[in-house]
């Protein structure tokens, strides 16, 4: 079923384009031609495109996020009155405040247990050198013992167990080590304390009220009244607990502080972040926070300046091509593709300005923002319009995308006017640089070589004003300069396809293909017309070299010769180069043969649209024989006329004059007159260079006085430099072969020559 559907569609589409689809095309671009409609409509649709872009690029509201880690572009200014909360200050707040709120500790059991058994060893040797057997004193309880005085033994040793339930008592409270105490900081700070069973104190409790091992020893000893024993036994007992205490802070319980967020004040122009600084999380939230702080209205004021700075632009462009070309204004094929490759470039140099950190992360640089102006590609417009419009509509539509690029990059980075004349001189130098080339290969590298090199040029200064940039930051500029080359390089490759194959263009690249001898047409007319094909070839090479001469594109000249007589394909036996049974014309009124002799210019227009061929090669096909007229015929026309005895005014001369118009490109003259000039040289007996350039003056100047050249953008000294050309390529294709007789076939070359010339002359 799909194969039935594929072969129907492929008939289909055959017989489609063998009959009426390809001359709707033709008429219906040619009622676009004649409107100013299409014109009108697409300059306001660029007029729109360049506003949305200039505004979108002023208005805050549809720039870029910036993102934490970001170096800015540009100075960042307040755009407005706005209040955000200082982040850093209010961590600073809230560090005061945590250092004033409450402390949750828990006493250690391993600890405790380890300073009550100290107490206990300290307290048995207390008892042993009361009964006069000191033992082994070797812990830190019982060296503390063994150093304290008869006097202090004697009133602990009946005491040790009063001794021991309060040193136990205080244990059990929790003792807290100076070390932990100063740490603590502020002792006015509340404290609670868990104890050994999960018990928290509920009383008020300050950090200064928490008991160092001083303050236990002092709690121990309760004979107040020996205040001369007191000072021994503190002296003594802050050994024995040591300086670690029991108590350690519980990191699963802090207390939930909340305090204000500070609250500043930003006014309208105030410094946010100077241009290149790092957007900071501070920074992001003064961000945030003047957005939220804009104005959601419209920027009305905004929109009206910018409509007024596309339209001033677009004028400026529009009077240029009213005066110096308006062919391009009144073809709809080169009005959309100019515009179509300005408002693509600047949409694509828009989102290169306003997204430069996102790609420099990316490709992981560091995105310094003077590397923008080597980011753009703004080689790309220039390039795509020198293959399809000419230097002329480049220079100018690139002076339009250049400006209007340079409007989208704020004044605080960059000045304006001289990034603009960069811009405009990187991007014509590179037009330059592609203008000539036929193929899509050499397209691509030359685009790629040109952004790269014209960057590298133009952009130096970015190396002496950031004299303090090392080794990083000029890998960096490499890389961006290359990234942008092969960016750009790749775009237009791909533009100048779709361009192609939206629009049919003639470009040097297309016309290369055609230039092949075996595309399927020049295949056909070299079967089935050989002499024509002969003919053809002849022709393209007269007009190559013509235009090569004069500075016109040869190739264009080139092809459309190849392709200007396929109308012959119809019945080429009716014309001479392909008659070898006699002349055909004999047997026909002089009607009919000027019919089949014009007829071949239709029927050529009818094969080229079948064959999708460039609207180039049919104006070649259509023009080649202008509206000139058809005299032989017509002059045998008049003579039956008289006589047979009827008037001559009887013979119409549009019967036997071409209806096509004069050429109106250099070019397509060249092929004119090198197709009228091939084809009257093979009719001279004796082509010889005076017979030539007798018959070449005579065509150039029968075509002048004819007004076939009224409209080609040819002067007299191009003609006269064409004539010359024509005269030099037709003797050299039309000269003669030295004649060498068999019985003299071993004569050297020399004399050869000498009879051969000899014999000629005896003629």
């Amino acid at each position: 079923m799909l194969r039935a559907f594929w072969e129907f569609w492929r008939r289909y589409r055959k017989k489609r384009r063998k009959t009426r689809a390809a001359f709707d095309i033709d008429k219906f671009e040619g009622i676009l031609n004649q409107s100013s409609v299409p014109g009108v409509t697409l300059l306001i649709l660029v007029w729109v495109v360049c506003t949305l872009l200039l505004v979108y690029s002023a208005n805050d509201q549809s720039k870029i996020e910036w993102q934490i880690g970001d170096i800015s572009s540009e100075s960042l200014l307040a755009r407005c009155d706005f209040e955000y909360e200082d982040i850093d200050a209010t961590e600073e707040k809230r560090a005061e405040a945590q250092k004033k709120s409450t402390l949750f500790f828990k006493i250690d059991a391993e600890k405790s247990t380890r300073l009550e058994n100290r107490i206990t060893d300290f307290l048995e040797a207390v008892v042993l050198r009361n009964t006069g057997n000191d033992g082994d004193f070797t812990s830190a309880g019982k060296v503390a013992a063994r150093n304290a005085s008869t006097e202090l033994i004697k009133y602990i040793a009946p005491r040790h167990e009063d001794f021991k339930e309060r040193a136990t008592r205080e244990i059990n409270r929790g003792i807290i080590s100076e070390k932990l105490l100063r740490e603590c900081g502020n002792p006015d700070r509340e404290v609670k304390i868990e104890d050994l069973q999960g018990n928290v104190n509920h009383y008020q409790l300050l950090l200064a009220d928490c008991r160092t091992p001083e303050k236990v020893g002092k709690r121990i000893f309760f004979a107040e009244e020996k205040i001369e024993l007191f000072n021994e036994f503190c002296q003594i007992i802050k050994p024995v607990l040591g300086d670690d205490g029991n108590l350690v802070l519980d990191a699963t319980k802090k207390a939930d502080v909340v305090v204000a967020p500070v609250i500043r004040q930003v006014k309208t122009n105030d410094l946010l972040l100077e241009k290149g600084g790092v957007i900071t999380p501070a920074i992001k939230k003064k961000l945030d926070a003047e957005r939220k702080f804009l104005p959601r209205d419209f920027e009305y004021n905004i929109l009206i300046i910018n409509l007024i700075c596309g339209l001033a632009l677009l004028a400026i462009i529009v009077i240029y091509f009213v005066i110096l070309r308006p062919r391009i204004v009144h073809q709809w094929r080169e009005m959309s593709v100019a515009s179509i490759v300005i408002a693509a470039s600047l949409w694509i140099n828009y989102l290169v300005i306003t997204n430069y950190s996102e790609i420099a992360r990316v490709a992981k640089l560091q995105g310094h923002p003077e590397l923008i102006v080597c980011a753009v590609p703004v080689v790309l417009p220039m390039v795509l319009l020198s293959v399809t419009l000419g230097l002329r509509a480049t220079f100018c539509c690139g002076f339009l995308t250049a400006t209007m690029t340079t409007l989208m990059v704020s004044s605080a980075s960059h000045p304006q006017l001289a990034l603009a004349i960069r811009w405009l001189f990187i991007g014509g130098v590179g037009a330059l640089f592609v203008h000539r080339v036929v193929s899509y290969r050499s397209f691509f590298i030359r685009t790629f070589l040109a952004s790269v090199i014209l960057n590298l040029v133009f952009n130096l200064d970015i190396l002496y004003q950031n004299q303090g940039w090392g080794l990083n930051e000029f890998k960096e500029i490499g890389s961006v300069i290359l990234l942008t080359g092969f960016t750009c390089a790749v775009l237009a490759e791909v533009m100048i396809f779709i361009l192609e194959l939206l629009f049919n263009l003639d470009t040097n690249m297309a016309l290369t293909v055609l230039a092949n001898l075996n595309h399927p047409l020049l295949e056909r007319l070299k079967r089935e017309a050989p002499g024509t094909m002969f003919h053809s070839i002849n022709v393209a090479t007269l007009a190559e070299d013509a235009a090569k001469v004069i500075g016109a594109n040869a190739l264009r000249a080139k092809v459309g010769a190849l392709f200007h007589d396929i109308g012959k394909l119809a019945m080429p036996q009716y014309f001479t180069e392909n008659n070898r049974g006699g002349n055909k014309h004999l047997f026909l009124s002089p009607q009919i043969s000027s019919l089949i002799i014009r007829d071949h210019v239709t029927k050529g227009l009818e094969l080229a649209r079948q064959y999708r061929l460039f609207r180039y090669v049919r104006e070649a096909i259509a023009t080649h024989h202008g509206d000139d007229f058809v005299s032989y015929f017509y002059n045998l026309a008049r003579k039956k006329q008289r006589d047979a005895g009827e008037p001559e005014s009887s013979v119409l001369e549009s019967e036997y004059r071409y209806a096509g118009d004069p050429p109106d490109r250099k070019e397509l003259a060249i092929i004119s007159l090198a197709d009228a000039c091939e084809a009257a040289s093979r009719s001279l007996p004796n082509p010889s260079e005076p017979n030539v350039r007798e018959k070449v003056e005579e065509i150039i100047v029968g075509r002048l006085q004819g007004g076939q050249l009224r409209n080609a953008e040819l002067t007299l000294a191009e003609l006269d430099a064409i004539k010359e050309c024509f005269i030099k390529t037709l003797v050299n294709i039309n000269h003669s072969r030295i004649a060498y007789n068999i019985e003299e076939k071993n004569e050297s070359p020399r004399d050869g020559v000498e009879i051969a010339s000899a014999s000629q002359a005896g003629k």
